[in-house]
């Protein structure tokens, strides 16, 4: 009986090691610096044997890999190319070098929820719900993305004025404040029929907060209840996706 399990284990090993790199890499991955604490990860990678998604729960990069020229993914993490060479693929790890490791994480609720505030400098936990079925991103439109949070603490800087314990919105990469949202919207050769603003928002964001957000947003011909989606998160089963509705329901 000894004698069979080591073959087993033999052919296991074997088998393994002849792993090509795509399929070492399938899997749910987080993006580390040396300065990294455990629970500061930089980026979110999830590989699959047919796409490859960034950020997949903030910004919705999602790819299949057969739109990439010669299988070549990588572009999409835009490392120097000299970093992507050094890259050593092991079973749990992805090390480039001395400057940046992934770490492969566990598909379960903790990551589930971390992975909303990925590729952004604010922290942020859905609002709630028990639906299964959201709105999707129409392509055909123009999509706006607000996020609302605490920073990171990485991110804290008093010369900056972004403080500890205060509420902000992160506008493309700035972090800044809701006086800020009219010129991101506003689009002097857009029509605003045609704009969609998604709202990511801590689920722990003040509702007088939003409110305001929303004031500023209906100065600009755009309706609150048509045009404005908040993401929200199921936790039992993992789903994520949009809704329409106002701050008014959001606490709901």
């Amino acid at each position: 009986m000894s004698k069979i399990i080591f073959y087993i284990l033999i052919i296991g090993f074997i088998f393994s090691s002849c792993k090509t790199e795509n399929e070492k890499l399938i899997g749910h991955w987080h993006e580390y610096t040396p300065q990294s604490n455990k629970s500061e990860f930089k980026q979110c990678f999830i590989v699959t044997d047919s796409t490859f998604a960034v950020n997949k729960l903030t910004m919705g990069g999602v790819t299949k890999k057969s739109d990439y020229e010669d299988g070549n993914f990588w572009i999409s993490t835009y490392y120097p190319e000299d970093l992507i060479a050094k890259r050593e693929v092991k079973k749990n790890e992805v090390i480039f070098g001395d400057s940046i490791v992934w770490k492969r994480q566990e598909d379960n609720l903790k990551t589930f929820i971390s992975d909303f505030s990925a590729g952004i400098k604010l922290n942020i936990i859905p609002f709630e719900t028990n639906d299964t079925e959201f709105e999707t991103i129409k392509p055909n439109r123009i999509s706006n993305f607000i996020y609302v949070g605490l920073a990171k603490n990485q991110f804290l800087n008093k010369s900056s004025n972004i403080i500890e314990g205060e509420y902000y919105l992160q506008l493309n990469d700035r972090i800044t404040t809701i006086d800020e949202v009219l010129n991101f919207i506003a689009c002097n050769h857009c029509e605003f029929d045609i704009i969609d603003i998604y709202i990511h928002a801590d689920q722990n964001t003040p509702k007088m907060y939003l409110e305001n957000i929303e004031n500023e947003i209906s100065k600009l011909r755009i309706n609150l209840k048509e045009q404005v989606y908040y993401l929200y998160m199921n936790k039992e089963k993992s789903k994520a996706g949009y809704k329409k509705t106002a701050s008014n329901s959001v606490y709901n």
